[in-house]
């Protein structure tokens, strides 16, 4: 199972609705930084990948910093 940024259907997907299935998919909250969430991705995130790792991914412009607070995260503009 993966989730899908979008794939080469388009200009991606929103990271607020990336976020939004992963939150159902892991069962945890993730909270983003309100100029982040229209930020678009393509590509697909493996589930099979811890959280942090799919957050890792995610981030690989280094657009935000991610905070874990227990189990939940936040991520935040740099």
């Amino acid at each position: 199972r993966s989730v899908s940024g979008g794939g080469s259907r388009g200009g991606g997907e929103p990271l607020s609705m990336i976020v939004s299935r992963l939150e159902k998919y892991y069962g945890i909250e993730i909270a983003v930084d309100d100029s982040l969430g229209s930020v678009r991705y393509t590509g697909a995130f493996p589930l099979e990948q811890k959280i942090t790792e799919v957050l890792e991914t995610l981030n690989f412009e280094k657009r935000f910093t991610v905070v874990q607070h227990g189990n939940d995260f936040a991520l935040e503009k740099k």
